[in-house]
Order: C-alpha cells, then structure tokens, then sequence
C-alpha cells in the first residue's frame, strides 16, 4: 500500500509541475486541486459500491 500512496504523490507532483510551467504561475493549481479531490472522492464512493 505504501508504493500504491507513494506513486500517486508521484504522479501529483508531476501534474501540478507541468501545470505550474504551462500557466506561468500557481493560480491555476487551486481550482484543478479542488476538481480532482472531488473526482476522487467520487471514485472512492463507486469503488466502496462493487463489494
């Protein structure tokens, strides 16, 4: 479970990174954060429905 955690903060920084560099700055990061918080925790409510 650790490596599972530890490549997904992996993947994070990467994007928020690659972001950062295509706007020019960190205002764009927020909303995209809040978008894919969202989009996980819907995930997580589908994931919790297959048992």
């Amino acid at each position: 479970m650790n490596a599972d955690c530890s490549a997904v903060m992996n993947a994070i920084q990467q994007l928020a990174g690659a972001i950062v560099l295509a706007t020019g700055g960190y205002t764009a990061l927020f909303p995209i954060a809040v978008v894919a918080v969202l989009l996980g925790a819907v995930f997580i409510m589908l994931i919790r429905k297959v048992k």
